[in-house]
């Protein structure tokens, strides 16, 4: 049976117009991704693509038409310079009746590899931008052996996405699973308070419901930075909230300390106990964990064999039951459109 060995995770925890100071910080880990582990994969929080457009307009307006050119700059040097994957964080594009909401992922050789769009609305987004247009497809992409996987013999890995509140709904992370995805990227944006109920209620459960890693990287500090009248032109303000993290990677509970599904966390649990094995958990305690403003970087190793030991131990996935999907889901479905148009 194949080995797929090991890949470095690294999500940073950054803010606006910060991103300048994480991208040197990200030079540092090159050549030193943990001994006997290759080169993996380094995240940025979502909207800080938008941080080189900012830095680089003059007078502070810059040209829409631009983000993502300058987006996919910044991203491309990053790759190459580090060897490693990279998503720069997102960026905002105009659309036809409003805009996207997109990341990429680069390859270490400063290739796209996978672009995705927001799918559902909602989420901390600029103001006066107009409608946000989702996308309707959820798509992976299947690295070769060479780029991540230490050992001999691997197989590779899959990563996917999960932009802002598209990382708390069920049907995304089981799309995702069904089409093998192993590491799900979450560029994330959260108004304070974002506690650790919130979290758990989000990435963490879509995570323990598909046996994936996920990586959850956040924008904090003062949403002012992200007024958009400095970022485009457009009307509208987003300066009286604050945004805070719990940058964050996580795991299958069964193959994380005590059953947490935390891998390792920038805000750390503290005294809170999550082992899913026991009959109670404190929510009260969650919710009145908060996340940090702080920034910072999370490093972890992902270990591809347990994931898979586990997998072929309890396959999710064996006990789906599609006849009966197939029978009542279009139909509540269709339900909820013709609701929503009325």
């Amino acid at each position: 049976m194949k080995q797929r060995g090991l890949v470095q995770a690294h999500v940073f925890q950054v803010g606006l117009p910060d991103e300048a100071h994480a991208s040197l910080s990200c030079q540092d880990l090159v050549g030193n991704p943990g001994a006997g582990v290759a080169p993996g994969v380094v995240v940025f929080p979502a909207l800080t693509g938008l941080g080189p457009l900012m830095a680089g307009a003059p007078g502070g307006s810059p040209r829409w038409e631009e983000a993502e050119e300058t987006y996919n700059l910044w991203g491309r040097a990053l790759a190459r310079d580090t060897g490693l994957f990279v998503c720069p964080g997102t960026f905002l594009k105009r659309a036809a009746g409003g805009f996207e909401h997109l990341a990429y992922l680069f390859d270490p050789s400063g290739e796209v590899v996978l672009r995705q769009g927001q799918t559902h609305q909602g989420g901390f987004l600029p103001e006066g931008l107009g409608e946000l247009q989702v996308w309707n497809t959820l798509e992976v992409y299947r690295a070769s052996d060479t780029h991540t996987i230490s050992g001999e013999g691997g197989s590779g890995l899959t990563f996917g996405f999960a932009i802002g509140p598209d990382a708390a709904i069920p049907e995304v992370g089981r799309i995702l699973a069904l089409q093998g995805v192993d590491i799900v990227i979450s560029p994330q944006a959260r108004s304070a308070p974002y506690t650790l109920l919130d979290q758990v209620q989000g990435l963490w459960q879509v995570t323990q419901q598909n046996q994936f890693f996920s990586l959850e990287s956040c924008l904090v500090g003062p949403a002012v930075a992200m007024d958009t009248a400095s970022i485009g032109g457009a009307t509208g303000t987003s300066s009286d909230l604050e945004l805070e993290g719990r940058s964050t990677v996580f795991g299958p509970c069964e193959i994380t300390e005590a059953n947490s599904g935390f891998v390792a966390t920038l805000s750390g649990l503290g005294s809170l106990h999550l082992d899913v094995a026991d009959q109670f958990i404190d929510l009260a305690a969650l919710a009145a964990s908060r996340g940090t403003s702080g920034q910072g970087l999370v490093s972890a190793v992902l270990d591809l064999n347990a994931l898979d030991k586990i997998r072929r131990k309890y396959n999710i996935l064996h006990f789906l039951n599609p006849p009966v999907y197939q029978q009542f889901m279009p139909r509540i479905y269709r339900g909820r459109e013709g609701e929503g148009n009325e």
